[in-house]
């Protein structure tokens, strides 16, 4: 698991993922089914391919779903999210 309060994409290897603070940052997966945790920011959350788990924070998030089995998990009341 990655921990990164900077914009990042995981490497070939790496599944899962977590958005740290409170800045607006993009979250990149891999060809793996990922799961993208952001945080308190404006996050924009891409899990490319496999079967992602894209999980908003407290901003306004944008999720990019590639594909039919991809989640997304987001809280009442946590921004506004497209």
């Amino acid at each position: 698991m990655i921990r990164s309060n900077v914009s990042y994409t995981l490497s070939a290897n790496v599944e899962d993922g977590v958005l740290l603070g409170t800045a607006n940052l993009n979250f990149g997966g891999n060809a793996l089914s990922n799961t993208l945790t952001g945080n308190a920011g404006n996050n924009v959350l891409d899990g490319l391919g496999g079967t992602d788990t894209l999980i908003g924070g407290a901003g306004d998030d944008i999720y990019y779903i590639n594909g039919q089995n991809d989640i997304v998990i987001e809280a009442a009341g946590e921004g506004r999210d497209v």
